[in-house]
């Protein structure tokens, strides 16, 4: 049930954002709900543009780096829904919003270091500071 009413809500928000201008999401604990589910919409749209630049960018060159990217992506998707379903846990009434906030941030988070990632901006080791 949960699913179906989230696929109708993103249906709604997309449909409101594709109408209009990009909404600047940045400031998403500011917005209302409505605000919130086009955002969560714009940036999930952001996010798989990017992770599709990603694939033809990387896996192109080896079915191995493919596998890598899909595996790399499926894993962060499960990391996000993890970490935002404890926030929804340990809040009051407004979960759902709390919810919705969590993904934004998280999405535009990844989105960015994706984008990181398709200017060959790779997490460097060697600026590992030891301690």
């Amino acid at each position: 049930m949960k699913k179906i009413i989230g696929a109708f809500l993103l249906s709604m928000a997309s449909g409101s954002s594709i109408a209009g201008t990009a909404i600047n999401c940045h400031e998403v604990n500011e917005m209302s709900n409505k605000m919130v589910e086009i955002c969560l919409d714009q940036t999930n749209r952001h996010l798989n543009e990017n992770y599709k630049e990603l694939v033809k960018q990387y896996g192109k060159k080896s079915a191995d780096n493919k596998k890598l990217l899909k595996n790399m992506q499926l894993g962060w998707i499960k990391m996000r829904d993890a970490q935002c379903e404890l926030n929804m846990r340990n809040t009051g009434s407004n979960a759902a919003s709390v919810g919705m906030v969590c993904e934004v941030i998280l999405t535009q988070k990844r989105s960015e270091e994706l984008e990181k990632m398709l200017e060959g901006e790779f997490a460097s080791f060697s600026e590992h500071k030891k301690h």
